[in-house]
């Protein structure tokens, strides 16, 4: 049996979610989601020589330099995943793990978990992780707390994605985790299209721009106008693809983008859209 204790990347949780609250839990994989206390993220941080004053943070030993800390990231690790299992043997299948848990937490929470393991950790079998989360464009703007309805569809959402052999959600995953990891605006927005597209125009062929505006609109219950401004994404992601552009993608676009990504990944995740969903959702922007 292996124990893993990480951080994650939550603002708030609401009054209704009664922590310790458990995520997920078969015979082989037990996850857990609770508050971080101080003294663990003092070991996270290796930083067991603090003192906290008024959201300031000193060093009892003034040889101590605090230059590699963020403070944000210190101050902000409120909660934590505790994880129990007695299937994981290897730095492997905890790999695959943290990659579920983390597209499914990024997907539905706007939140990211990041799982990393010292040297000698499957002799030792517990520890805690010692690698922060990347902070996310959707983090930063969720400003509501997490509920109950939100952690209910995580947990349906994991149970759909940990044993899937569904190759098109491995890409959804892959393409969600480059775009929220990316700094740069036109390789994120280029992602957030691709994954729009791999859902809403999975056939490919031709005539694949008009099929991909029609089908967002009417998917998306959007008025007519909105038939420009998908096939304005279009054809921004067009040109990064193929380096007639640059400077194509605006913070608000990645804003609607990822927003919309999210929206469709987890339909398609829940209910799959079969081929004739999709070919009424053309008729019927007509």
């Amino acid at each position: 049996m292996i124990k893993i204790t990480a951080p994650i990347l939550i603002k708030n949780i609401a009054e209704d979610v009664k922590l310790p609250l458990t995520f997920f839990s078969n015979s082989k994989l037990t996850i857990i989601l609770d508050t971080f206390t101080i003294s663990e993220r003092k070991k996270f941080f290796g930083l067991a020589e603090l003192i906290i004053n008024d959201g300031a943070i000193n060093y009892k030993n003034n040889s101590y330099s605090f230059i590699d800390i963020n403070q944000q990231h210190y101050l902000g690790a409120g909660y934590k995943i505790v994880i129990q299992s007695n299937y994981i043997k290897s730095p492997h299948e905890l790999r695959d793990l943290q990659e579920n848990l983390d597209f499914v937490f990024k997907l539905v929470l706007g939140c990211a978990v990041e799982i990393s393991f010292l040297e000698g950790f499957f002799n030792k079998g517990k520890g805690i992780a010692k690698t922060y989360p990347n902070v996310l464009f959707r983090t930063r703007r969720k400003l509501s707390d997490l509920k109950n309805g939100d952690i209910n569809k995580a947990k349906k959402i994991f149970d759909k994605t940990i044993n899937s052999t569904d190759k098109k959600i491995d890409l959804i995953a892959v393409l969600l985790n480059s775009a929220t990891s990316s700094d740069k605006l036109d390789i994120t927005g280029a992602l957030f299209v691709a994954i729009l597209e791999s859902i809403i125009v999975p056939e490919g062929g031709s005539e694949i721009s008009y099929k991909f505006r029609m089908r967002m609109t009417k998917f998306l219950g959007k008025d007519t106008s909105f038939v420009n401004i998908f096939k304005g994404y279009y054809q921004k992601r067009s040109k990064v693809v193929h380096g007639s552009g640059v400077d194509q993608f605006t913070e608000e676009d990645i804003k609607e983008l990822e927003n919309y990504a999210c929206i469709l990944s987890e339909k398609y995740i829940l209910k799959k859209f079969s081929e004739k969903f999709l070919d009424r959702l053309l008729i019927e922007c007509k």
